[in-house]
C-alpha cells in the first residue's frame, strides 16, 4: 500500500492537522501518518470511555460518584485528552528532532 494523502501532506506542506477521534487506535494511526493534536470533544471522549474500557475502568473508578453530574463528566474527558496528551508530546519530540 503506497502512502496516504495525510502522510504525503504533513511530509511536503506546511499543513497540520488534528485527528478526530478519541479511540485508541485510531489515534495510533493518526500519529503515524502525520497528526499534531486530537479532538476530545464530549461525544468523542464519551465514546472512548464506553468503547475501551479497559484503558480508562481503574482512573474512572477513582473519580468521586458523588460530584454533580458535569464535573463527573468533565473530569472523565479529562482522563482521554491526559492520556493523548502524552502521545502527542513523544510525537511531536520525535518529529522536531528528525527522529
Amino acid at each position: 500500500m503506497g502512502e496516504s494523502y495525510l502522510s504525503w501532506m504533513a511530509a511536503n506542506t506546511k499543513t497540520r492537522w488534528n485527528n478526530d477521534s478519541a479511540i485508541e487506535s485510531q489515534v495510533d494511526a493518526a500519529i503515524a501518518q502525520g497528526a499534531i493534536g486530537v479532538t476530545t470533544n464530549p461525544p468523542l471522549s464519551h465514546e472512548a470511555l464506553v468503547n475501551e474500557k479497559d484503558l480508562y475502568s481503574n482512573e474512572l473508578a477513582a473519580i468521586d460518584k458523588n460530584l454533580p453530574d458535569n464535573e463527573f463528566a468533565f473530569r472523565a474527558m479529562i482522563l482521554v485528552a491526559k492520556n493523548f496528551s502524552k502521545k502527542f508530546k513523544i510525537s511531536r519530540f520525535l518529529h522536531d528532532n528528525g527522529l
